[in-house]
């Protein structure tokens, strides 16, 4: 059983460059860019709240999003999400196509649970 995926409401930017990343900023959205199969680049912009959301929740990188540019649905996948550097808020991502059949690359991070009671570990061994 596949779960659906989540949409993101997205718009296409029509300016580029530090200006209309910044009005669309003021305006409570969050300037993207999606790029990958073979189209090419799109600016766009992603409601605000609803990125900051979802990116809150965890596993942001890992998560499958459709996102709905002016009516065109697309599979994407974030690659990359820069956040402020005092209130660690997003205010740019990127986001890659999902082509049918191609493969792609994801940092799945790993924690252990439960490792101080380890019998193993309190012995001296090692997990990597």
């Amino acid at each position: 059983m596949t779960a659906t995926p989540t949409t993101l409401e997205a718009k296409a930017r029509p300016g580029t460059g530090t200006g209309a990343a910044r009005a669309a900023r003021r305006s409570g959205r969050i300037p993207a860019v999606v790029y990958g199969g073979a189209k090419g680049p799109e600016h766009i912009s992603v409601n605000g709240r609803e990125l900051t959301l979802n990116y809150l929740k965890g596993r942001f990188l890992s998560t499958i999003f459709v996102l709905d540019i002016d009516g065109e649905k697309q599979r994407v996948i974030p690659r990359e999400v820069q956040l402020h550097p005092v209130t660690d808020q997003p205010v740019h991502a990127d986001f890659m196509r999902l082509v049918e059949g191609a493969r792609i690359k994801l940092f799945i991070p790993v924690h252990f649970k439960n490792q101080e009671e380890s019998p193993g570990l309190k012995k001296g061994g090692v997990l990597n």
